[in-house]
């Protein structure tokens, strides 16, 4: 638990340091006031890890990528420390304003502050322990000890292909990881997000205090439902988790805009440049870029091209180095898309073994083991995916936003024919939502891969049903109260539950608990050992470098760093 504390203070340090750094120049010359502290830490978030990222291609991301931001750190401190300082007081009490409005928002203010200090403690317990994700043991584990040791090698799918799943997220937990400190890899940074969502969806209880619903409260109780639901496994770094947990963010900072009628470009924009971000961590991801229609339109009917130049330079900034590690690590602009096949390079993986990862990728998603099953229609592969794929309330889940997909359609009549402006702003929402879970449902549909969406476009629906179409709101008010708190308590026993698995857990006081070791078997591929696991098909991290079948290596150079080779030779 030490080691976490200490790891998640340094964490939002740096990362609230820079994001203040990439902030400030808003605040001071285009004169806006971020009401949100929240926002720094987020801002930040993606900027080190786009640090971490452009630092990999050249090395490995350990002690000196930590010097190098601790020294970065330090010089934005010593230049913009005074403004800097007023930007966040600003902030600060803007948000202590706000809860100061009544005697009862006042002392909901000092009982959440408790509440988040204990949620802290707690989440840092859940973060020091658990069940470690299956796909962490598999290759998220490997992914990070690459970058760790060497940042980015040639041709490195080609030793496992699934070292070819790049994510921004395994080099953020690689620049976290302190192993140069503590002795062990750390992966906190999944468990410290999931706090601050947890954190923020815990503001719907402001209801009770301002005696009024708003569309967001529904959208936050189920970023309470999503972190409950990875709580036992939020200590694996999976891309999954930090994807879903962007994804809720996103979202739900978007609708506080718009309810709260936001005028200026820039909050948008940085929303967008955050969704680039999660585009970085899971490519899947990709469709929430939809939103970005809306600052566009705002920039371009002002004819604000500056502005327009920034967001497009802070996109590209935050996209680039995630595509130029795609292409070192296996020769594709993005694996396992073949389509996208531009580069000659002597180390790209081969064609037919993406097309059968993307193809087992889809099939697997549907729970059927055979890779036919891509091909098979929806009525064949759908009922069987929902009976015996999913648990009862992802069943529940899945059918309220069916439900929701169609009641929908009348939603955005309604607001249409009625002109309620107000509104409009959520059309666009609802439509990116729509496309998100489509995409998903269709594609690969298994539940990890995209938890949001079935939890997000069904609320967002009925909320903006519940909040701004039925006129006789006040008389929902209590009714919708309690059915929104069902849903957190429902999840409460089994948090409860998972949060004594922890507590069963040795050794986790002081040291975060470490990844799984498993029995392994030396091959050699030249003068390079390589590690096979002798059962199954999971190394964990010590054993490095590994792979669950040495056969088709062949090694680039003399050293590890050279890379490695499809041995096309053997298949002949």
């Amino acid at each position: 638990m030490i080691s976490v504390i200490l790891n998640w203070i340094y964490i939002i340090a740096t990362a609230g340091t820079a994001g203040c750094a990439v902030l400030y120049p808003f605040y001071r010359f285009r004169g806006y006031r971020f009401k949100r502290l929240d926002s720094y830490f987020f801002a930040g978030l993606v900027t080190v890890t786009v640090y971490a990222q452009i630092y990999s291609l050249f090395s490995g991301v350990g002690l000196w990528a930590n010097l190098f931001l601790l020294a970065a750190c330090l010089l934005v401190n010593g230049l913009f420390g005074k403004k800097i300082w007023e930007m966040l007081s600003w902030t600060y009490f803007h948000e202590k304003k706000e809860t100061k409005r009544n005697r009862e928002a006042f002392l909901f203010c000092w009982g959440k502050r408790l509440l988040l200090c204990l949620l802290f403690l707690w989440f840092v317990y859940g973060t020091s322990a658990g069940f470690m994700m299956y796909d962490s043991n598999l290759y998220h584990a490997q992914s990070i000890r690459w970058i760790e040791e060497y940042g980015v090698v040639e041709g490195l799918g080609n030793l496992h292909n699934r070292l070819a799943y790049n994510s921004a997220s395994f080099a953020l937990t690689a620049l976290y990881s302190m192993k140069f400190l503590f002795g062990q890899s750390l992966h906190t940074v999944a468990g410290l997000m999931a706090w601050f969502v947890f954190a923020d969806g815990l503001r719907f209880l402001r209801a009770f205090a301002r005696k009024k619903l708003l569309i967001s409260d529904f959208l936050r109780v189920g970023a309470v439902y999503y972190v409950s639901i990875i709580f036992r496994e939020m200590m694996s770094p999976a891309s999954d988790y930090f994807t879903m947990l962007l994804i809720f963010y996103i979202i739900i900072r978007w609708v506080d805009l718009l309810e709260q009628e936001e005028k200026s470009t820039v909050p948008y924009g940085l929303l967008c440049v955050i969704s680039v971000f999660a585009i970085t961590v899971k490519v899947s991801a990709g469709i929430i870029l939809l939103l970005v229609l809306k600052p566009a339109y705002m920039l371009i009917k002002e004819k604000r091209m500056k502005e327009i130049l920034v967001f497009l330079g802070l996109g590209m900034l935050t996209a680039v180095p995630f595509f130029a590690r795609n292409v070192i690590i296996s020769g594709f602009l993005v694996y396992p898309y073949t389509n996208l096949d531009f580069f000659a390079v002597d180390w790209r993986m081969p064609v037919f073994k993406a097309q059968y990862d993307m193809l087992e990728i889809r099939s697997w998603a549907k729970g059927i083991t055979y890779l036919d099953a891509h091909d098979l229609p929806v009525s064949k592969w759908f009922p069987y995916w929902f009976v015996h794929e999913l648990s009862g309330m992802e069943k529940l889940w899945v059918a309220v936003a069916w439900s929701a997909l169609f009641v929908q359609v009348g939603v955005i009549l309604f607001i249409l024919v009625k002109k309620r402006k107000e509104l409009y702003g959520m059309i666009l929402v609802l439509i990116t939502l729509t496309v998100c879970y489509l995409f998903w449902q269709f594609s690969a549909p298994l539940m990890r891969y995209g938890y949001a969406y079935p939890v997000l476009l069904p609320l967002l629906v009925y909320g903006i049903i519940g909040c701004s179409i039925v006129k006789k709101w006040k008389v929902l008010f209590l009714p919708a109260c309690v059915a929104l708190l069902i849903v957190p308590c429902y999840r409460l026993k089994h948090v409860v539950r998972d949060t004594a698995v922890v507590m069963k857990a040795q050794g986790v006081h002081m040291m975060q608990q470490d990844y799984d070791s498993f029995d392994m078997a030396e091959e050699k591929a030249g003068n390079i050992v390589i590690y096979v696991p002798k059962q199954g098909d999971q190394a964990g991290y010590d054993a490095f470098p590994s792979t669950p079948d040495a056969t088709y290596v062949a090694p680039r150079g003399e050293r590890i760093e050279d890379g490695f080779l499809f041995n096309y030779e053997l298949i002949q």
